[in-house]
């Protein structure tokens, strides 16, 4: 073989055996992110199923704040993601003032006694607009293009929100002293 065929040869096969190693890096590197996700994803839904709506809120700070930390390459996305915590924050209150069941059902008489500030006769207040809306934005972030477990990772973490809106709701019939079909227009509180 002729000494420039050789090199050729030689320099070919390193450049196949270079690919090889990256590719195999990357998806070394891509396995280990997804078993991340479901482990992250794993935690996430044990809270969901313990219907502990604290956890859940704790848990959807610490993936804003990282989300922040870790993605916010752009002013808008962080600032898009100090109002995510920010409402988070104001919901947290509301959550507070539905455990005091005397404060909250003056709260709920003074603020939201009409109609228009009620969503199935509930009070719409901080807590229920921050579930409803952050829902949403989890569910369009999912529509982005990603990864199959990233996308699996939103979805999980929109389902502890809804369910976080739905253990919230039974906190306010509670503290209200209503019961769900007794209020007005439970029926048509689905989807809002």
């Amino acid at each position: 073989m002729a000494r420039t065929d050789v090199l050729t040869t030689v320099y070919e096969l390193v450049g196949t055996e270079i690919e090889s190693i990256l590719r195999s890096r990357d998806l070394t590197e891509a396995r280990a992110r997804d078993n991340t996700r479901q482990q992250v994803n794993a935690l996430l839904l044990q809270a969901s199923r313990q219907q502990d709506i604290d956890a859940m809120l704790a848990l959807e700070r610490v993936m804003l704040s990282a989300e922040k930390e870790y993605l916010g390459e752009s002013p808008d996305k962080i600032a898009s993601l100090d109002k995510a915590l920010e409402e988070l924050d104001a919901a947290l209150a509301s959550l507070a003032s539905v455990r005091d069941q005397d404060n909250y059902r003056k709260i709920a008489t003074l603020h939201y006694s009409l109609s228009k500030n009620q969503i199935g006769g509930l009070p719409n207040d901080q807590a229920r607009q921050f579930l409803k809306s952050h829902q949403t934005r989890l569910r369009n972030l999912g529509k982005g293009r990603m990864e199959e477990s990233e996308r699996d990772l939103l979805s999980i973490r929109a389902r502890n929100i809804k369910a976080a809106a739905t253990v919230y709701k039974a906190l306010q019939e509670q503290a209200l002293g209503i019961k769900g079909k007794d209020r007005a227009g439970s029926e048509n509180d689905r989807g809002r």
